[in-house]
């Protein structure tokens, strides 16, 4: 847990925010979701409009069943 927290804490920083794929889970929706990875983690998180918060959507096991990530 501690790993996934230390790969999101650079997020804090404007210049790092759009690091990260685009996760295409989420592409359907209207704000841009990004993704990391961390280990067996895939860390989704999106910008705020104004651009002054991060939100981290989900944080998911890629060792388990592949549907339970819709």
């Amino acid at each position: 847990m501690q790993a996934i927290i230390v790969r999101v804490d650079f997020l804090v920083d404007a210049r790092f925010t759009d690091i990260g794929s685009a996760d295409e889970a989420f592409i359907h929706l209207k704000r841009d979701y990004r993704k990391l990875i961390e280990g067996h983690h895939k860390i989704t998180y999106r910008k705020s409009t104004s651009d002054q918060m991060i939100y981290i959507s989900r944080v998911f096991d890629t060792r388990q069943n592949l549907k339970k990530n819709r």
